[in-house]
C-alpha cells in the first residue's frame, strides 16, 4: 500500500480554469473541481491559496499550512506519517 495518496481540490470559477491551473503548474495528480459556493474548501476550512493538509492513514489531520510550501518541509511531513 502506498504511503500517502495526493489529491487536490481545485475551486477555480469552471472547469476550464481549473484545467489552465493544472497546466499551468504542470499538476499530474487527481483534482477535483469544488464548484461554487465552495462546500468541500468551506468544510475544510480552506482560507488561502494554497492550501496544504496532510491527513493519516486514520484521517487526523497531521500537517496544515496555507501558502507554498518547500519542498523538503512536505518531505519532512510525509515521512513522519
Amino acid at each position: 500500500q502506498a504511503p500517502f495518496a495526493l489529491l487536490g481540490v481545485n475551486c477555480d470559477p469552471d472547469p476550464q480554469a481549473m484545467r489552465h491551473t493544472q497546466a499551468r503548474f504542470g499538476h499530474q495528480f487527481p483534482s477535483i473541481w469544488d464548484a461554487p459556493p465552495a462546500p468541500i474548501c468551506s468544510a475544510w476550512r480552506v482560507e488561502g491559496l494554497p492550501t496544504i493538509i496532510l491527513l493519516d492513514r486514520a484521517g487526523k489531520v497531521r500537517f496544515r499550512r496555507v501558502g507554498e510550501v518547500p519542498l523538503s518541509t512536505l518531505e519532512t511531513a510525509i515521512g513522519q506519517l
